[in-house]
């Protein structure tokens, strides 16, 4: 599994930061799973994906 985080709040001008707050999570758990470091639970994952306004498929690439 992979993520595009970093990609997709590049797109939107949105930094982590914003998005950990916005997420209510802590700026280093999200720079751990944009680097692909930890994979969030799913209920982290959904937070992230609405603070991103986006849905939770945009955001990770699941592989076969």
């Amino acid at each position: 599994m992979q993520n595009i985080i970093k990609q997709k709040a590049r797109i939107l001008g949105l930094s982590l930061g914003q998005i950990s707050r916005k997420a209510n999570i802590s700026r280093r758990s999200i720079t751990r799973i944009s680097k692909g470091d930890t994979e969030p639970l799913i209920s982290t994952a959904y937070r992230i994906s609405k603070a991103m306004d986006c849905k939770i498929e945009e955001l990770w690439i699941f592989d076969d």
